[in-house]
């Protein structure tokens, strides 16, 4: 028995030298290893079960959806060639008439902003290829044409900032937004008395000018007011009707052009060209946009 132990020691002596010399040769690494697969709790055993799955961290939850605007995929072709034979060259708008009634987009009009906004219902007064050109049947609200009294256009003026930005934010929800079309507009000088009007703009939500004021001919031309544009200090009179802003320059440079129901003569219509004060704060708002009726 001391025999063997002596021969097991000296092995074991021998075997430690090697690993010596060859650590010192440089493969240091590749004895690790070797030791490493000799540890006792390395498992050499062959197994056909698959390995155990490590469990996956939690997913987070996805984001909640309330409060957004419900949203409805717009069919849209890929190429020309994807487009159905019955739609090439067809003019949608062909299938609305002038003075047809549009209810789009949605804003407070009962004055009771607890039962949320109602839809707003639009006169067609005008039409071009697969668009239509809408006018408000009601004045939404009521403001100055612009906040101070001081020379201004429609370019520049504060009421035009106000429809492009804040108002077509609240009527419009992301889907019906991609209906509403921007359009190039000319500003005239004032037919009557040459105030200058303004240079081209470009806008989604605007109001109409004299020269486009034939058009009321499809709509009623009287302004009616909401409930809650009266409650914003529109003045009401003669059976429900308040004047509204034209976007053309007035008389002078801080006058803008209105409609007006003359309350001192039984209530005819008048088209004001001379205008009123552009910090007037009593003049309805009457939204004109051109919408989009393509599928």
């Amino acid at each position: 028995m001391k025999r063997f132990n002596r021969k097991l020691v000296k092995a074991i002596a021998v075997t430690a030298l090697c690993i010596v010399l060859v650590c010192q040769a440089g493969c240091a690494s590749t004895v690790r290893k070797v030791l490493d697969v000799l540890r006792p709790d390395h498992d050499l055993s062959v197994t056909a079960e698959a390995p155990m799955q490590t469990e996956q961290p939690a997913q987070p939850a996805p984001a909640p959806t309330w409060g957004m605007p419900e949203q409805t995929e717009r069919l849209q072709p890929d190429t020309a060639e994807d487009i159905p034979e019955t739609w090439q060259g067809y003019d949608y708008s062909e299938s609305y008439s002038l003075g047809d009634t549009v209810w789009f987009g949605s804003y407070e009009q009962d004055g009771d902003v607890t039962d949320g906004k109602e839809s707003i219902s639009w006169k067609v007064i005008g039409k071009k290829h697969n668009a239509v050109l809408l006018l408000s049947d009601l004045c939404l609200d009521c403001m100055p044409y612009n906040r101070s009294g001081s020379d201004t256009t429609w370019e520049n003026c504060s009421l035009r900032n106000w429809l492009n930005y804040a108002f077509y934010e609240s009527a419009f929800n992301a889907y019906e937004q991609q209906f509403v079309l921007w359009t190039d507009l000319e500003n005239a000088n004032n037919p009557w008395y040459g105030t200058y009007g303004g240079g081209t703009t470009t806008d989604r939500v605007f109001c109409l000018s004299l020269d486009e004021y034939d058009a009321l001919v499809y709509a009623d031309p009287y302004g009616h007011p909401s409930e809650y544009a009266a409650y914003m200090g529109v003045e009401v009179f003669n059976e429900n009707y308040c004047p509204w802003w034209l976007r053309s320059a007035g008389g002078e440079s801080r006058q803008a052009a209105f409609v007006w129901v003359d309350k001192d003569n039984g209530g005819p219509l008048m088209l004001f060209g001379g205008g009123t004060e552009v910090d007037n704060p009593g003049i309805g708002v009457r939204p004109a946009i051109w919408m989009s009726v393509e599928p």
